[in-house]
C-alpha cells in the first residue's frame, strides 16, 4: 500500500511539473507581443465587467468612466493587465488539465477554481476601492504584497482541497479498470 501511495504521488508531482511547463508557456503566449494588445483588452474588459456586476450585485458604488478607469467606492483605480488575474486563471487551467482526476472531476473542479478566482479578484477590487478611499497609506503594501500573497496560497488551498477528491476519484477508477481493489 505504501508503495502504490508513493507512485500516485510521484505522477502527482510530475503532473504538477508539466503543468508549471504549460502555465509557463501559456503566460509566453498571452504576452507575446503580437497577441498581447488583444488579449490585454479583454481581460481588462472582462476584469471591468466582473468587478461592476458584483458592486451592483452588492449595491456598492461603482462607475466605469472608460476602460481602463473603474471607480469604486468614488475612489478611481486603473484596471492593468497583471490586475486582471490573467496568470492565475491560465494557472488553474494548466493545473486542470495535467490533475491526476477523472476529466469529468478536470472540469468540474477547474470551472470552480476559475469561478472563485473570478469572485476574489472582484472582491479583492472592491476591498483595494475600500482602502484607497478611507486608508490610502496602505494602499500600495496591501496591493503590491498582500494579494500577490493571497492569491498564491488560495490556488495552493484550493489544489490541495480538490485534489484530495479527485484523487481518490482517479484512485478508484484505476482500480474499477484493474479490477482491483483501491
Amino acid at each position: 500500500m505504501v508503495k502504490k501511495e508513493k507512485s500516485t504521488h510521484k505522477k502527482a508531482l510530475i503532473q504538477l511539473l508539466k503543468s508549471l511547463v504549460l502555465w509557463v508557456i501559456l503566460v509566453g503566449v498571452v504576452t507575446h507581443p503580437a497577441i498581447k494588445g488583444v488579449v490585454k483588452e479583454a481581460m481588462i474588459n472582462f476584469t471591468g465587467s466582473g468587478v461592476e456586476f458584483v458592486c451592483n450585485l452588492l449595491h456598492i458604488p461603482v462607475h466605469i468612466s472608460g476602460y481602463p478607469y473603474i471607480s469604486i467606492f468614488h475612489f478611481q483605480m486603473e484596471i492593468l493587465y497583471e490586475c486582471s488575474a490573467y496568470n492565475y486563471y491560465l494557472l488553474v487551467i494548466s493545473l486542470s488539465v495535467f490533475a491526476l482526476w477523472p476529466w469529468k472531476n478536470k472540469i468540474i473542479n477547474g470551472l470552480i477554481m476559475l469561478l472563485i478566482i473570478f469572485m476574489m479578484n472582484s472582491l479583492r477590487f472592491i476591498m483595494m476601492g475600500y482602502i484607497g478611499k478611507y486608508h490610502y497609506t496602505l494602499f500600495d503594501s496591501i496591493h503590491n504584497y498582500f494579494w500577490n500573497i493571497f492569491f498564491a496560497l488560495l490556488l495552493l488551498l484550493m489544489w490541495v482541497w480538490l485534489g484530495e477528491s479527485g484523487e481518490k476519484a482517479y484512485i478508484k477508477k484505476l482500480a474499477a479498470v484493474s479490477g482491483k481493489r483501491p
